[in-house]
């Protein structure tokens, strides 16, 4: 844990991590989480619309054909095409969107990304041809995924040590929930028999949110970000709306703040080392030479790159082709049960690392990288399991308990590359994480349906042993955590 630093008149200097430890959890903080909550339930929302879009315009006889044409009808090879295309844009814009909102900050990239899902889901309500469909779909991930990865590490830079992994992790829950509710609305007016309204009804989350953010989404900007960025005023301005609101329960406890901490030229950040820095504006090269220089950030970055890669590719293939599997197994009986089981399995799989509360919890009680190769190696083994029965109960539980390993991965991860990645670099480490991924995830996307033609049960053996791979990779290679320290600001540039 962070604390005070003499600086060079030999008054105390306080951090930003040690202004937000002593804080505590606050009435404001509490908003930032809700806030955040939301932007995870529209991801989940929006990214589960588009794979009902894709099933609905492929069926013969649905409402799109009826809407469009039967020319319009999108066939596996156009599903193929359409989510390479979609999986190249991702990649990009994940990168840029890593890069831009450590650039330009997180509050104003989510924006561009929640107006983006906006265009998306309007656009397949509006859609009449192939052509435009195919373009919904492919712009719907360049910036619509990028709000996740922005705002996890958002969320976490305002959280005190005692209450990140819990919220960290509860972000991955709201992505299923949203997941789960356009599940629900979908079993209610599916979009093959209802192409209209079930997008006009999917659109209506995505422009709330995106109304309400141009209105008060400054409020929730990183105070990290502002600091490292050089926008110390600001910061202070943010951290202030959180002292002032008082504690988020009567019960909590706040420890008082250091005399002065908001006058001009008083507040610092930290550096890998805990020391307490004095905060400088740096370009994007800057950022960047800053994550390149750090060795141990460099080979954690590698690491991570080849499991994510086993992850995106496994989550994608699975997340889009799962029905088409279902359907070419002839087991279409229990499509409907499965898909309502995975999310309700990512959710229990959320649950079971937060029960118990702070400090006893999994999440907070386990080191982050034995429980994420948990996740890869009970994934796996649930994928095979896929192809060793026809019975529609059997079908459904393997479905619940995949998706509970699956979602270990991801929320464990999501904390873990959260912590290790200090801020002026975060979310350009984890955008280049996600590039990489996502490069897996166009490959599991594209060769998944040929592959089906060959043996319908091949995609899934392939998706088991890459995850073999990425959790025996993580098992050997990755070590270093912050579970018990506060985030780290900068590599470090120069200790006061």
């Amino acid at each position: 844990m962070g604390g005070l630093f003499p600086d060079d008149s030999g008054d105390k200097t306080a951090t930003v991590s040690i202004i937000i430890e002593q804080l505590g959890l606050t009435r404001h903080q509490w908003d930032t989480i809700v806030f955040t909550w939301w932007l995870w339930i529209f991801v989940g929302w929006t990214a589960t619309s588009m794979v009902y879009a894709l099933d609905a315009a492929g069926e013969e006889g649905s409402d799109w054909v009826k809407v469009a044409s039967p020319e319009d009808r999108l066939t596996m090879e156009d599903k193929s095409w359409t989510l390479l295309i979609t999986g190249v844009l991702a990649a990009v814009g994940n990168q840029l969107l890593g890069f831009g909102s450590d650039a330009y900050g997180r509050i104003f990239m989510a924006e561009l990304c929640v107006l983006n899902g906006v265009v998306g889901t309007v656009g397949f309500a509006a859609a009449h041809s192939k052509a435009m469909l195919v373009a919904c779909i492919c712009i719907n991930p360049f910036l619509k995924d990028g709000a996740a990865m922005i705002t996890q590490s958002m969320l976490g830079e305002w959280l005190p040590v005692y209450w990140r992994g819990i919220f960290l992790v509860s972000l991955h829950a709201m992505w299923n929930v949203g997941r789960l509710a356009i599940t629900v609305v979908w079993a209610a007016v599916p979009p093959a028999q209802h192409w209209a309204l079930f997008f006009s009804v999917a659109a209506v989350l995505p422009m709330v949110l995106s109304l309400y953010m141009r209105v008060r989404g400054w409020r929730y900007e990183s105070p990290r970000w502002l600091a490292v960025s050089g926008n110390v005023d600001a910061c202070v301005t943010n951290l202030r709306l959180a002292a002032e609101s008082g504690p988020w329960r009567a019960s909590e406890q706040r420890q008082e703040l250091p005399s002065g901490w908001d006058e001009p030229g008083r507040l610092r950040v930290e550096d890998d080392a805990g020391g307490a820095v004095q905060a400088q504006q740096q370009s994007l090269r800057q950022r960047l030479a800053e994550l390149l220089r750090s060795p141990h950030l460099r080979y954690v970055s590698s690491v991570l790159c080849v499991s994510h890669f086993a992850l995106f590719y496994s989550a994608g293939a699975l997340f889009y082709w799962a029905i088409e599997y279902f359907k070419q197994a002839g087991l279409s009986a229990a499509i409907v049960p499965a898909m309502v089981a995975a999310p309700v399995g990512k959710i229990i799989g959320n649950l079971s690392l937060i029960v118990g509360g702070p400090e006893v919890c999994l999440i907070d009680r386990c080191p982050r990288v034995p429980l994420m190769m948990l996740g890869y190696f009970g994934f796996g083994a649930c994928v095979l399991l896929l192809c060793a029965s026809r019975n529609v109960v059997v079908l459904t539980a393997v479905m619940f308990f995949g998706h509970f390993f699956q979602e270990i991965i991801w929320a464990v991860g999501g904390v873990y590359v959260t912590e290790v990645f200090p801020t002026s670099v975060r979310n350009s480490a984890i955008g280049t994480i996600c590039t990489v991924g996502n490069m897996g995830s166009i490959l599991g996307n594209v060769v998944s349906g040929p592959m089906m033609e060959l043996w319908v049960c091949l995609p899934l053996v392939v998706i088991a042993s890459l995850l073999f791979l990425g959790g025996l990779c993580g098992s050997l290679l990755l070590s270093s955590e912050r579970k018990d320290k506060t985030l780290s600001d900068t590599v470090g540039y120069g200790t006061c």
